[in-house]
């Protein structure tokens, strides 16, 4: 559990011969004392721990996986859930594939988690009849995807995260749940900004007036992006714009009210931003913030000391030399600049 803060060598994991246990899985909080013990040394006994770490979220998914009645046809596994079809997993190597609306007679209505990250189709173009597509589902050859007007639930909060070759997203006509515009996924009515692709082409972008809100690491990774300007957005997410390393500006507008954490962190080009007074929070490592390798290095180094310290002490981040933010006097955005040595 997450409640425990430290393990001492020797623990979990050994036999009586103090001989590590081959395919140990330890399973725990991302942070946490599990996660450091799982690769854990200790000098005194000339050890280092090799342990498989998953978090519970990940350890539930393959519980889940193992307890599926699976089915194997050509390239594909899928397994049937309550009359209707589920592809688990896709082998397929094709340039551009459409995956098949039926396998065996069976109807294909989801898309399992980790599905077709043994596929490496560029393009891929999901078949009318599906209605759910899980997270973490599309290895990182992937650079086209077509949603259905079907598919209603795309799960988790970063569903297409770790795609950096995605160059655009689109969805069918009729669909009621998602829209699509340019290669970029937004909700029904254009008010959230789901996804923008980490290689879509252009240095350019302003949100529609419909935006309100850009989704948790909506533009995370673009690489080409240096202007962007976010017309009527009153909500930037968590890591929005992380690692956005050719941003150089960022117009944000008068109805912002909330910048959450990290949102531009790793932006290494941009040098300053103009925040209005009508932003009422701001989270930590908000604006400013880069990637500290020298400082990561020292904390994996001294992992457990810096762990009793706390975890904002421990984030590997450093402020940007030279970042400047302009600010109303006294403004919230004026005290977490002071409070961030800005």
């Amino acid at each position: 559990p997450e409640s425990v803060t430290k393990i001492n060598y020797n623990a979990i994991g050994y036999d009586e011969n103090e001989e590590m246990i081959p395919g140990t899985v330890i399973v725990g909080a991302v942070g946490s004392a599990a996660e450091i013990y799982a690769t854990d040394t200790d000098a005194d006994y000339d050890v280092a721990n090799e342990f498989t770490f998953v978090t519970y979220a990940v350890y539930e998914k393959q519980q889940e996986y193992n307890a599926l009645d699976r089915k194997y046809s050509g390239m594909y596994e899928y397994a049937i859930v309550d009359g209707e079809g589920m592809i688990t997993i896709c082998n397929e190597v094709e340039n551009i594939l459409e995956v098949p609306a039926e396998i065996d007679g069976t109807k294909i209505t989801s898309i399992y988690y980790g599905a077709f990250l043994s596929c490496s189709s560029k393009t891929i173009i999901l078949p009318e009849g599906i209605k759910k597509i899980d997270e973490n589902v599309f290895a990182e050859t992937l650079e086209h995807l077509t949603i259905p007007a079907s598919c209603t639930e795309i799960t988790g909060e970063e569903p297409f995260l770790q795609l950096p070759n995605l160059q655009s997203i689109t969805v069918n006509e009729g669909n009621t749940a998602y829209s699509s515009e340019d290669g970029i996924l937004y909700n029904k009515d254009k008010s959230l900004l789901i996804a923008y692709p980490a290689l879509k082409t252009g240095e350019k972008f302003k949100t529609p007036e419909t935006v309100k809100e850009i989704a948790k690491s909506g533009f995370c990774y673009n690489i080409n992006l240096k202007n962007v300007e976010l017309t009527a957005v009153e909500t930037i997410g968590e890591y929005a714009f992380e690692g956005c390393t050719a941003l150089e500006e960022t117009i944000l507008p008068d109805t912002l009210k909330k910048v959450d954490k990290n949102a531009f962190l790793g932006c290494s080009s941009m040098m300053g931003i103009r925040v209005p007074d009508s932003v009422d929070e701001i989270a930590a490592y908000a604006f400013g913030y880069d990637y500290d390798e020298e400082l990561a290095n020292d904390i994996q180094a001294n992992m457990e000391s810096y762990a009793e310290l706390g975890e904002d002490v421990i984030m590997p981040y450093t402020v940007i030399e030279g970042f400047k933010m302009y600010v109303e006097e006294d403004s919230l955005a004026h005290r977490y600049a002071k409070d961030c040595g800005i």
